[in-house]
Formats: structure tokens, C-alpha cells, sequence
């Protein structure tokens, strides 16, 4: 050390300046040198480090820099120094092949990698659509408004972009057309906030006028139009045209819950969930979790689970069958409180599992909760799945505050859940919104928010019809209730119930303080204009040039076709085309799927 203690003599001005030509090596064993260096380098870290990370060729354009820099806020330089080096962030040199690799990576606790990665290329590549889309995306995983308002840039500038792309690229009908999965993301985001529920009808005609009479996105227009814009009447006639058209298992189902949850039409809801499962085997849970809930015919929903084609499936032991066999059984027993049999299932399929998956460790941990009251286990579970997505999850945020609460905990699970509520990714789902404001008007003390939050839930349950597609259960927080002698525990039961669908809102009406609370109705429910129905199916009101031009080779082949094909019949003029379609229309509309 006296050897050399003429270092430092050098004054700190060349000490740095020696410093900032080292590698990341030299700089750290630089700080073991002596005291003095070590506490210059502690004071200079964030310059040095900056510029090490320049110099990794992986620090380049304003959107990575701007995102790098907010990181590097909380972590510091260093930590983005060797972060930023890691293998798969190497540099991408094509768009196709940073667009693969974001599809293929499903680690979805590394969504800040990939954030990074999707700054960087559009830095390298601004006018790629899928990049800009995938940009939009990954930040709504983000708990942070400011992310979100970000995204809603993000995708119309997606949608510019690939409109620009669609015009240019004549081979898109080969190729696949990247603008359709962008116009039904943007219109996915824009249907979960409400400010934005005008713009989003106008992007989902938008998509049908590119592809009218897709059943898949006409099913997903039809539950929009039902959930947010409150136009039964028309999303009705969509859900049944659809199923006179193209039956498909997902639109039985959804039009299932829309004649059960919306309609009250108990019958043809059980008819439309048993055609759906003749279908699809696997979804079996939609038709026994409303068997259990609306009839309260448990033992006849489990007879018709074990005599299914899932469960010999499942339970033969002589042949593998798959994992979203065995979640799918896990979820019908579970539905219908048949807590053994989910939970041995559960963990069978978490066996089975490579990673966590989301929904199999809520679930489970959601029956330990609420069936088991085995706390522990489940916290251990919920944070499990909360790691695996990133630290951000809605339904499991919402379940984990009611687990803290559920133990008794009011001074830790009360702020927890009040934050949560007050969360951008939350309030934009409606379910999840719903069953947080019901733990918060169990658990609360406070007057004055438990009146401000039952009107929250009049509004929810009475004026936007939120109910759940499959059951939540609140064993434990109205346990906790019964025993802390909650004056309105009749009603807080009852609440559970009603959202649940497992009794009629109208015994809600013995309740003063229900009957009072000030709610948000319904607006009046429209008359369906056919002009509007005829548009989303086979009248595209205007065509991308490309389209009119295929269209026209199309048509020139066809008459040609015609002018060979002597001994044809006349091919009727338009205005009798016209009318045929008109009248088939109109005769077709009045079908029952039934």
C-alpha cells in the first residue's frame, strides 16, 4: 500500500478519466485499491456505468435510452450494465427475427426484458407495425397509468403502421394480414376502460368491415356490445346468427351465459351450455357450474361430470391424457364444491407442469382459502403466481387482499386492497373490480366507504349486470364476518350470492341501506337496426385496393367462366340478388339454434 500511495496525489479529475477507459473487470477490482478510490467510484458509478453500458452496442436510440435511464432510477447503472449484457438481449438484425423471439419467450416475470427488447428494435426498425403492437401490449402488463396512456399511443400508431404495410404489401393474402390481429388487440384495450367504449365500437366495425361475418370476432363484438355498450337486443341477434351460421363451442358458451346472466332464460341457457359441451368435451364445467349455481343440483352436475368423456379420460389411468384435461376436470369439481376431488386434481396438474402456471396456482389456492382455511399454504401459492407474471396479476392481487383480510389482518389487507382498486389494470376489469369492492364492504369499518361502495356495487350488479362466468368463492371473509358480528352480515352474504348468480337480485330489496344507495342505471336498450347487423356480415362498406383488386380478377374469372358455360341459366341481374338476399336474410335472422 506505500508503494502505492502515490496515487493518490493524482488528482480526481485524471483519476476519472483513467477510470472511464477500464472495463467492467478493472473497474471493480479498481475499487479494492484503497479507500480514496473506492469511495470516488461509489460517487462517479452512474457516469462510469453509463458509459460502460454505451459501449455494450445494446444502448443505442431514445426509447431504449428513455427506458434504460427510468430504470436505472431504482436499480442503478451497474445492475444495467450487466443486465443489458445477458445472452438472449444480444442484437437482433432483422424485425421478423426479434418479432420470433418475443413470441417464443412465454417467462412472463421477464416482461422488462422484453420491453427493453421491443424499445431497442423499434429504435432499429420505427416502422414496424408488430413491434409497435407488441410495444402496446407489454406495457398494459404494467400497474402504471402513465404506461397504459402510453399503450393507447402505441397502438394507433401500430394500426397507422399497419394499414401503410397492408397497402403496400400485395402478398399480405399469402402472408397473413398482421392488421387484423392489431385492430382486435387495440379494440380489446380500448373495451376496458369506459371513457374509451366509443372508440372501441368503432374499431371492432372497423375490423368486421376487413372481414365481415367472422364468427370469432363477431362472438367477442357480441359480449362487448352485451357487457359495455348494454345493446342486448343487438348482440343477441349476433350471437344467433353466428350460431345459425357457424355453431362453434366458444359461441354456445358465451351465448349461454347471456341468455342465463342477461336474459334470465334459465331453459335455453342449459340447452345452449349442453349444445356447446356435445362440441367441445373439455368445457364441460360451463354446463355443471350452472347446473350447481342457478339449480343448486350439485349431486345431478356431478353424475353428468363422472359419466362424461372428460373424466374417463382423466381418470383412466392406462393412457396419458392431456394437462388442459386435467385442469378442465380440476375446475368442473371445483365449481361445483366437490373440494377433494379439484384439489388432488390441482396438484396433479401442477406436477405435470414444466413452470407455474397462473390459473392452476390461483385456483388451488383459492380452494385452500375458502374450503381448507389453510392460509399459509395458499399465500405461498398466490405469491408464487404472482412471481411467475411478473409481480402484477389482477385476479390474484384481489385474492391475495382477500386472504390478509380473511386472517383478521385489517391494518396490512386494507391498504393492500384499497391500492389495488385504485389500480389502472384492475379497474379495467370489471369482474375483478366488482369482487375487490365486495371483500371492501365486508371488511371495512368505515361508514361512509361502505356506503360509497355498496353504491358502487348497486351500480355494478343492477346497472352494468357484472356477474362472474364461473363461481368465486368468499367462505372465508364472510366466515371472519359472522365471527367479528357484523351487523349487515345477511346482506354481505346475500351480495356474495347474487353476484354468484346463486340467488335473485330482488331478495336484496329487504335491505334499507341496499334500497337507498344511490346507483347508476341502465340506459334503454336499442332497437336493432337491420342496415347495421346486414353491415358486420356481408356488406364491407369500403375495400383496400388490393382487395378490389383481387376482387375484380375474381370477378373477370367468373365470367369467363360464364361466357364457356352455354346451356347455363341467366345469371340474375343485382337488383334480384338483391332481393333473394334480402329475403334470405330476413328469414334466416328468424331461426332459433335450437
Amino acid at each position: 500500500m506505500e508503494d502505492a500511495s502515490y496515487l493518490n496525489l493524482l488528482p480526481n479529475e485524471t483519476l476519472i478519466g483513467i477510470f472511464e477507459g477500464l472495463d467492467a473487470s478493472s473497474l471493480v477490482n479498481s475499487g479494492l485499491v484503497c479507500r480514496h478510490w473506492k469511495l470516488l467510484l461509489d460517487d462517479m458509478e452512474s457516469v462510469l456505468w453509463k458509459n460502460l453500458s454505451d459501449r455494450t452496442g445494446r444502448f443505442f436510440g431514445q426509447m431504449t435510452k428513455s427506458l434504460l435511464e427510468e430504470k436505472a432510477l431504482v436499480d442503478g447503472w451497474k445492475r444495467i450494465y450487466y443486465w443489458i449484457r445477458r445472452r438472449e438481449l444480444k442484437v437482433y438484425y432483422t424485425v421478423e427475427e426479434q418479432v420470433e423471439f418475443l413470441k417464443s419467450n412465454t417467462e412472463e416475470k421477464e416482461k422488462m426484458k422484453n420491453l427493453y427488447l421491443i424499445c431497442r428494435g423499434i429504435d432499429s426498425f420505427p416502422d414496424s407495425a408488430a413491434l409497435y403492437g407488441q410495444y402496446a401490449e407489454t406495457l398494459c402488463e404494467f400497474p402504471i397509468e402513465s404506461y397504459w396512456e402510453t399503450a393507447e399511443q402505441a397502438f394507433i400508431k401500430s394500426v397507422e403502421l399497419g394499414e401503410t404495410e397492408e397497402k403496400n404489401n400485395k402478398s399480405r393474402f399469402v402472408n397473413g394480414r398482421p392488421l387484423l390481429t392489431l385492430l382486435y388487440r387495440y379494440a380489446h384495450f380500448l373495451s376496458g376502460q369506459p371513457k374509451h367504449y366509443e372508440e372501441a365500437d368503432r374499431v371492432f366495425k372497423k375490423l368486421l368491415k376487413l372481414i365481415p361475418g367472422n364468427s370469432w370476432v363477431l362472438e367477442r363484438y357480441a359480449e362487448f356490445l352485451a357487457e359495455c355498450k348494454y345493446r342486448f337486443n343487438f348482440a343477441e341477434r349476433i350471437f344467433r346468427l353466428i350460431l345459425n351460421s357457424v355453431p362453434s363451442p366458444p359461441t354456445f358458451f358465451a351465448y349461454g351465459m347471456f341468455l342465463w346472466q342477461v336474459r334470465r332464460n334459465y331453459e335455453q341457457a342449459r340447452e345452449s351450455f349442453r349444445l356447446g359441451t356435445e362440441l367441445d368435451k373439455e368445457k364441460i364445467y360451463f354446463l355443471t357450474n350452472f347446473l350447481g349455481r342457478h339449480y343448486k343440483d350439485e349431486v345431478r352436475a356431478k353424475e353428468l361430470l363422472e359419466g362424461s368423456q372428460l373424466y374417463s379420460i382423466v381418470m383412466n389411468e392406462t393412457e396419458e391424457c392431456e394437462e388442459t384435461e386435467i385442469f378442465a376436470l380440476a375446475l368442473a369439481y371445483h365449481q361445483i364444491h366437490c373440494v377433494d376431488e379439484a384439489e388432488k386434481l390441482y396438484r396433479r396438474h401442477m406436477e405435470r407442469l414444466k413452470s407455474v402456471n397462473v390459473y392452476t396456482v390461483s385456483n388451488l389456492a383459492e380452494l385452500l382459502v375458502h374450503s381448507r382455511f389453510k392460509f399459509d399454504e395458499a399465500e405461498e401459492l398466490y405469491k408464487k403466481g404472482l412471481e411467475a407474471h411478473g409481480g402484477c396479476h389482477e385476479t390474484i392481487e384481489i385474492a391475495l387482499a382477500g386472504l390478509i383480510l380473511a386472517r383478521g389482518n385489517l391494518v396490512e389487507g386494507l391498504p393492500y386492497l384499497r391500492k389495488s382498486l385504485n389500480s389502472i389494470h384492475i379497474q379495467s376489469v370489471k369482474t375483478t373490480f366488482t369482487e375487490g369492492s365486495l371483500l371492501l364492504f365486508i371488511h371495512s369499518d368505515d361508514e361512509e366507504e361502505k356506503l360509497r361502495t355498496l353504491s358502487i356495487l348497486k351500480t355494478k350488479l343492477i346497472g352494468e349486470n357484472v356477474r362472474p362466468k364461473l363461481i368465486l368463492m368468499f367462505d372465508a371473509n364472510l366466515r371472519w364476518a359472522s365471527q367479528a358480528n357484523k351487523p349487515d352480515y345477511e346482506l354481505m352474504e346475500q351480495l356474495c350470492q347474487v353476484y354468484n348468480c346463486e340467488i335473485p337480485i330482488e331478495q336484496l330489496n329487504n335491505h334499507e341501506v341496499w334500497l337507498n344507495a344511490p346507483f347508476e342505471s341502465l340506459p334503454k336498450d336499442e332497437e336493432v337496426n337491420q342496415e347495421e347487423v346486414r353491415r358486420l356480415f356481408w356488406e364491407p362498406e369500403d375495400l383496400l385496393p388490393q382487395q378490389a383488386e383481387l376482387q375484380e380478377v375474381e370477378e373477370e374469372e367468373e365470367e369467363e367462366e360464364e361466357i364457356d358455360d352455354e346451356g347455363e341459366d341467366e345469371v340474375p341481374d343485382e337488383d334480384e340478388q338483391s332481393e333473394e338476399h334480402d329475403e334470405s336474410e330476413d328469414t334466416h335472422s328468424q331461426d332459433s339454434f335450437t
